[in-house]
């Protein structure tokens, strides 16, 4: 059965009563334009809607089992910078045995949380999409990390806590463990 999600600005929808299987996905964008259909000023314009090109056919296997949020998110570094601190992270590990064998949905995005040591406000930052690989490293041996985040406009000569989130199709899993970053006197 082909069910198709229309009208909608957001970057992800949810199927619901889709029972365990194998489905079939793709997306194709459209656009609504307002035209005047007849050069009759007289008329109204006639909305006209052109469809994009239709990406790639995704195959999607739904498994009752991918019902859980994720994991936390490991080895949290944080290096201090004027001023800010870069954070990076790794995606969260997936035990099995901690899920009673369950598989977990995959984790698409992330939040960074920070607060200055001795307040209770956290600030949290806008969902953060990176690309979902490993470190990726030069010959020359240089690394980056496609999950890193800067947290700027702090005080120098201050002490931060800052916790790291992952989300998947399910929720937010639990906060990173709090890590410490000084931020230095400029």
């Amino acid at each position: 059965t082909d069910t198709v999600v229309t009208d909608t600005d957001a970057r992800t929808t949810t199927v619901t009563g889709a029972s365990a299987g194998t489905y079939q996905v793709r997306v194709r964008g459209r656009a609504a334009n307002s035209e005047d259909h007849d050069n009759d000023p007289m008329t109204d314009p006639v909305t006209v809607h052109r469809l994009g090109f239709t990406s790639e056919i995704v195959t999607v296997t739904n498994s009752l089992v991918h019902h859980l949020p994720p994991n936390r998110v490991t080895e949290v570094e944080v290096t201090p910078a004027s001023q800010s601190l870069i954070v990076e992270w790794e995606p969260p590990v997936v035990d099995t045995q901690d899920v009673g064998g369950a598989r977990l949905s995959a984790v698409y995005a992330y939040k960074v949380r920070h607060r200055e040591v001795g307040t209770s406000a956290w600030t949290t930052s806008d969902t953060l999409y990176p690309r979902n690989t490993r470190r990726i490293c030069r010959l020359d041996g240089i690394c980056t990390n496609p999950r890193s985040y800067t947290i700027e406009s702090l005080t120098g000569g201050s002490n931060y806590e800052v916790a790291v989130v992952a989300i998947n199709a399910n929720g937010s899993g639990e906060w990173s463990w709090d890590r410490g970053g000084h931020t230095p006197n400029d």
